[in-house]
């Protein structure tokens, strides 16, 4: 029933989607600009002052992490144990700051990957730190 109504959903969506021909992909080059203030901050290395720019910048940053975060979670339920597909599982404890590392760390370590979507290298920076125990 639960997969039935996410393909539902993604059948409304995908048309739309399709229909545009200027949709733009977020990479992790994008990411990584997006997120710089975040990660200077991460590391003690804020800025005194940021534009309006760079404040919509961290937003974005912000609400793409908890995108791909929010969608793995409901992959997961709809799938329940019996996917074969590769999740994460973060931890309760994990920090929004904890998982920007995480991001962090996995795009410097994999320059030659940055070109490729965002979600998909968040999702596997976050199933190398936070692989599931047991599906």
């Amino acid at each position: 029933m639960r997969l039935m109504i996410l393909t539902a959903c993604l059948l409304c969506v995908i048309p739309c989607a399709s229909a545009q021909n200027n949709v733009q992909v977020t990479t992790g080059n994008d990411l990584m600009q997006k997120c710089k203030f975040f990660f200077a901050d991460l590391t003690g290395n804020t800025p005194q002052t940021i534009t309006n720019k760079e404040r919509i910048d961290m937003g974005y940053c912000a609400g793409y992490l908890d995108g791909a975060t929010d969608v793995e979670q409901a992959w997961s339920w709809v799938e329940g144990t019996s996917s074969k597909a590769t999740h994460f599982c973060l931890p309760n404890e994990a920090t929004k700051g904890q998982m920007l590392l995480v991001i962090k760390k996995w795009m410097e370590d994999h320059p030659a990957e940055l070109h490729k979507q965002a979600s998909i290298l968040i999702h596997e920076a976050f199933s190398n730190a936070f692989p599931c125990k047991t599906r």
